[in-house]
């Protein structure tokens, strides 16, 4: 049996990588032809797998101490792919017959295990190259029951055609390895003189094995359980609190949004609250309401609201005199009566400065009476319109300061 100096050397490395690794070289391996194995096809420098031939090698587990499938951690084939003849998928299947490669005359091949193990995709550009195949479960299989161990095989799925590596074509190849990892146990026997092994438990933890362990303030469990216990708290109001946030765009919140005073401030002046005043245009408003720019009115921002150099306020209305009573016709903020030939105006709320006042008179008819605004004050006017005009109609505007 011959290996070639650089699959020594690798297969040292994986042994060095995994101090657990197990390395087995390939016992046998040979290629069928039209399901035929020939002496030829045994002593040939590589394994074909083809639509009409297939590869089989296999391994001496026997020779590993393990003793129960429990003590495999993980199992993996390596085939080395000399040549890509033709791309394509090949499956790797179980053996389920006994073969050898040393046949002297054409012999039947071994029967095969319909189920695949695994499919591999073997691409043009794959020649000189190793593909590994995890084959735990079926090396733990053949560990229960060692009578079924006959190794694997590769056929081709539909047209791949590659050539893989031989034990005996070392020049041109590498052979197949088994690598086995073991799973380290540790049971009684390895525990350091003075542990009570009754103390441990038997693998398991709980609540009985942690009475033995004393934290610093009470038994580990009932720290474990209270801080379980916290946790589960924090978690809740964790929980409580995003639901109460908005944390990104197209979110919606329900409930008061509550912000720190002076908590608001859109970009640079787009938007801010200050001092319990609104700014849009600014970052210091002046005002409850501090507007830097034009103001639109209407359904579709058709109106402009007017402006002034003053704080002013507008009372405007309308009063008939008919029939011996007085009405408000249009307009509100004051009241009205009639004192003779004057019509009284009172303001709701007086302005804080002397108003300034427009009147005009609607009398029946072609009257010449003289009409004027009397008097103006903070609280209201008083408009002379003739003696006793019945019916007549006044208007006026009155704008003052606040």
């Amino acid at each position: 049996m011959k290996f070639h100096p650089l699959f020594i050397g690798l297969s040292l490395v994986l042994t060095a990588v995994c101090s657990e690794a197990l390395t087995l070289p390939v016992l046998e391996d040979t290629s069928s032809r039209n399901n035929l194995l020939t002496k030829g096809m045994g002593a040939a420098g590589n394994l074909s797998v083809a639509p009409s031939r297939r590869a089989f090698v296999r391994f001496d587990t026997s020779s590993l101490n393990l003793s129960s499938p429990a003590d495999i951690g993980r199992a993996r084939l390596i085939l080395y792919i000399q040549k890509v003849v033709k791309a394509g998928s090949v499956t790797l299947h179980a053996v389920t017959s006994d073969w050898t490669e040393a046949v002297q005359a054409a012999t039947p091949q071994p029967t095969i295990d319909s189920d695949s193990l695994a499919t591999i995709s073997i691409g043009a550009g794959m020649s000189k190259q190793f593909f590994t195949v995890d084959v735990t479960a079926q090396i733990k299989d053949w560990l229960a029951a060692p009578e079924t161990e006959f190794g694997f095989s590769v056929a081709s799925e539909g047209t791949a055609f590659i050539l893989l590596g031989a034990k005996e074509g070392p020049g041109s190849g590498y052979p197949a390895i088994l690598e086995i990892e073991s799973s380290s146990t540790i049971d009684n026997s390895h525990l350091a003189p003075g542990i009570d092994v009754l103390k441990l438990g038997d693998g398991s933890i709980d609540n009985n094995e942690f009475a033995y362990l004393d934290g610093v303030t009470e038994g580990i469990q009932l720290q474990i359980d209270k801080l379980t216990s916290d946790l589960a708290g924090v978690a809740q109001s964790t929980i409580s609190l995003l639901e109460q946030k908005v944390n990104k765009a197209g979110d919606t919140m329900t409930g008061a949004l509550n912000l720190p005073v002076n908590g608001l401030t859109i970009g640079t002046s787009q938007l801010s609250a200050a001092d319990g005043q609104i700014g849009i245009g600014t970052a210091t408003p002046t005002a409850r309401l501090d507007v830097r720019g034009d103001i639109k009115l209407g359904p579709v921002g058709q109106y402009y609201a007017t402006g002034g150099q003053e704080n002013l306020r507008i009372v405007r209305g309308t009063v008939k005199y008919a029939g011996g009573a007085l009405a408000i016709v249009a307009g509100s903020g004051f009241t009205v009566s009639r004192n003779g030939a004057h019509i009284v105006i009172t303001f709701e709320t007086p302005f804080a400065g002397l108003p300034t006042v427009t009147a005009t008179p609607q009398f029946p008819g072609n009257y010449l009476e003289p009409y004027f605004v009397e008097a103006v004050a903070t609280t209201g006017l008083q408009i002379h319109n003739g003696a006793d005009l019945d019916p007549t109609s006044n208007n006026f505007i009155a704008i003052g300061p606040r």
